[in-house]
């Protein structure tokens, strides 16, 4: 990213070094008299309009059993599943916490008073087994002792278990066919001798069911093949060793509900990217309703090209396999269609050791898959929401919050849109340096409708595509709060920033605290902004804390190295160094109802606290141009609006044109009268090559002048006042000063002096950096 770090300098002092004006003389007295009208001749200074404020995201009515909580923003309540002491992780057997619900309750049905079943259908016909019993039949005074001899006999019946423990020698396959325990907590299958690509139970064909069991298998759980109306329903799938549920084939058509997958563990082999709760492929058609999936390694849930909708599910505890390899909570791919709702992905903080190419993320829609999140909690990891390749991600109506590097990504031309989402905290932890709330990068697209971010690290939202991969971003009220920028590192720290040719359209934006800048446009990038209020940016100086010629940030909106903004409604408050920076390359802005208030410095003496600069680089690749409309720069610490070019040529082309403009109580450095950078206390100074025209002015009360200006520049000043300042107008340069080339209907009232002329050499400017 580029920043301007700015050198205030003027074309003032004489060899002495002194900055206080020398005397007007009878000349400047009377050209004052000439080219300026009478003070009661009432000038007329249209004020900007203010910014409308952004809406913040409606995330309620929180669903049944889901709590309200405070977001942070007043007019804003999140919701969260889990009561106010929090999900309950240690429940007894065959019992889970599920979202929305108060605590601990059971998987399926409640165990019965006796051994079987309780809750069978009066009207379905029976097979019964109990483990061991001999010489049965199927009937419940003389059940059958094996699942396997049960389900011989059961064709389009339920296969009743009793409580106890059936260990299988082979995998059960159910078609037409119900498999009925008792309850999840005291009827478990074990898969005993199964490798690591079998199913402990296959379910095909039609109308095959798994109900109120557990299955504890060293291969597959559950396999769903080819079949329509099977469920699993009331199940606990225990340290599956491959899958826990698998559903394959166009006609697989799956129904899941009240279900824990815990524990899966990669086995005999299997890729450890395999090590999954949930598995869909193949044109499957899934439904998972009321679950808990926990203990992943690797990818707890993974669609291939499968439809899958998960309601009311909770997925944490979800490891990497090894130091490079993924892991995540949902991932959707090759064309995966995945809908969340009323869910929770909470993951756990990343591993430290985690390789820099692992993406550890509760969500990753990936190579042209549709993944949406609606009403739920995404939390923790390294990311929130990532899309990739082509993918689309959609989240509505929920919470992101926790993460180590960002919220949200989106990478290499896919697209993320976000509505009425809250994203709280997280970023960095350790030694990384990279990372913000949202990144957008390489060619991909993101729109936000109603999004409030507070507490991310680095930065807000950040557009920075590779090279000739322009990415874009369309966001309507936002609200950010609290960036926290590092300090100790080379990278800026942004609210919110559009770099190397991207795209930033943005709506109703309040920016509080932002990090060193509030909106940077940059690098050939182009910005479209509407109702923008920044305030309290802070800067981040580098090299000694004394030196005023380097600063770095602290800006509220930036322009720089080709930057093209065109801005509407804009108002800052509090920035540190400069408001308003536009820097070189070919840069441009066109704003209009600008409002600047109370720009800081970041030193104690005052120096570098600048409303607006418009500034030449030090190797121009085109004009810099600024265009201004109703704007009032008040309270300025050093300086309130700096024009500067790089030399005294005709090279340098900085042009500033401003209408119904303000610039008011600029109040200059403690240093003053002896300041070394003699434009300090200056309401507007052109300097150094620059061109500026305003017309429909006010200038009052500045503490050292006015209008500084160099023999360098062309200055046209019309139809304005400057007033109340210890010099209204102070002109240096060899060359003669005739006022009447600048001034057209411009009254002087009140100043100590109204026109002063100081004839002395320009010097050239210092060299500046550019902060990569």
């Amino acid at each position: 990213m580029a920043a301007a770090c700015i050198a205030i300098v003027s074309g003032c002092g004489d060899d002495s070094g002194s900055t206080a004006p020398d005397a007007a003389t009878d000349a400047d007295a009377d050209a004052a008299e000439e080219a300026s009208v009478s003070p009661d001749a009432g000038i007329a200074v249209a004020p900007p309009n203010p910014p409308t404020p952004p809406a913040l995201p409606a995330i309620t009515p929180c669903a049944d059993g889901w709590r309200e909580v405070e977001s942070g923003f007043e007019g804003a309540v999140g919701c969260d599943p889990w009561p106010a002491s929090g999900r309950i992780d240690d429940c007894p057997a065959g019992e889970a916490h599920f979202p929305g619900e108060p605590g601990c309750a059971p998987v399926g049905a409640p165990c019965p008073a006796d051994e079987w079943p309780a809750d069978i259908p009066a009207d379905a016909r029976v097979v019964y087994v109990r483990s061991g019993a001999t010489d049965g039949d199927g009937t419940r005074a003389r059940p059958f002792g094996t699942i396997a001899g049960g389900v011989a006999a059961a064709a389009g019946a339920v296969v009743a278990l009793a409580k106890g423990t059936y260990a299988l020698d082979a995998t059960v396959t159910l078609a037409s066919r119900t498999l009925w325990g008792a309850c999840a907590a005291e009827t478990t299958i074990v898969g005993m001798g199964l490798g690591p690509t079998d199913a402990a139970v296959v379910l095909r064909n039609r109308d095959a069911a798994l109900r109120n069991l557990t299955v504890r298998s060293s291969g597959t759980g559950i396999l769903a093949l080819d079949g329509s109306n099977l469920s699993v329903d009331g199940v606990v799938v225990d340290a599956p060793g491959y899958y826990g549920i698998h559903a394959s084939g166009d006609g697989a058509e799956l129904a899941v509900r009240s279900v824990v997958v815990r524990d899966t563990h990669p086995v005999g082999g299997a890729p450890t990217s395999d090590a999954t709760a949930l598995f869909t492929e193949r044109g499957a058609h899934v439904t998972v309703e009321r679950a808990r999936l926990e203990g992943c390694v690797g990818y707890c849930v993974f669609a291939w090209p499968s439809t899958l909708e998960l309601t009311g599910v909770s997925i944490g505890r979800v490891a990497l396999a090894r130091e490079f390899d993924s892991a995540t909570g949902v991932t959707a791919s090759q064309g995966a269609v995945v809908r969340i709702v009323r869910s929770a992905i909470e993951l756990d903080e990343p591993p430290a050791d985690r390789g820099s190419t692992a993406v550890y993320a509760s969500i990753v829609a990936h190579m042209g898959s549709d993944l949406s999140v609606e009403s739920s909690v995404l939390r923790g990891g390294a990311f929130g929401a990532v899309a990739v390749a082509s993918a689309t991600a959609t989240v509505s109506r929920s919470t992101m919050d926790g993460f180590d590097e960002a919220a949200a990504e989106v990478v290499s031309d896919a697209s993320m849109a976000l509505s009425d989402v809250i994203v709280r905290g997280g970023g960095l932890s350790g030694d990384r340096t990279v990372g913000a709330g949202i990144e957008v990068s390489r060619g991909a697209r993101l729109t936000a409708a109603r999004l409030a971010m507070r507490d991310v690290a680095l930065s807000g939202i950040v557009l920075h595509p590779a090279e000739g991969e322009p990415s874009s971003a369309t966001i309507e009220d936002v609200t950010l709060r609290d960036v926290r920028p590092v300090l100790d590192t080379t990278y800026g720290s942004f609210g919110i920033a559009a770099t190397r040719g991207s795209q930033l359209t943005l709506r109703r934006a309040r920016l509080e605290r932002p990090g060193m800048t509030g909106v940077s446009i940059e690098l050939a990038s182009v910005g479209d902004i509407e109702d923008l209020v920044v305030i309290d940016v802070e800067s981040a100086g580098r090299g000694a804390p004394d030196d005023p010629g380097y600063a770095a940030g602290g800006f509220a909106l930036n322009v720089a190295m080709g930057g093209l903004l065109t801005a509407r409604r804009v108002a800052t408050e509090r920035a540190m160094t400069a408001s308003v920076v536009v820097f070189g390359g070919g840069s441009s802005l066109d704003i209009e109802d600008l409002d600047v208030a109370q720009t800081a410095s970041r030193y104690e003496s005052g120096l570098f606290g600048i409303g607006v600069v418009v500034m030449d680089s030090p190797a121009p690749e085109g004009p810099v141009r600024a265009t201004f409309r109703r704007t009032r720069v008040a309270a300025s610490r050093e300086v309130g609006i700096l024009v500067q070019g790089r030399a005294v040529t005709s090279d340098v082309d900085v042009q500033v044109d401003a209408s119904d403009l303000e610039v008011l109580d600029t109040a200059g450095a403690d240093c003053l009268p002896d300041c070394e950078t003699s434009a300090s206390g200056t309401a507007l100074s052109v300097s150094f090559g620059a061109r500026l025209s305003a017309s429909g002015f006010r200038i009052a009360r500045a503490a050292y002048s006015g209008v500084l200006f160099d023999a360098s520049t062309t200055v046209a000043l019309a139809r304005g006042e400057i007033v109340e300042s210890q010099v209204g107008l102070l002109y240096t340069g060899r060359d003669a000063f005739d006022p009447a080339t600048v001034l057209t209907e411009v009254a002087f009232a009140g100043n100590l002096e109204d026109i002063v002329t100081r004839q002395v050499a320009v010097p050239r400017p210092p060299d500046f950096a550019v902060e990569p």
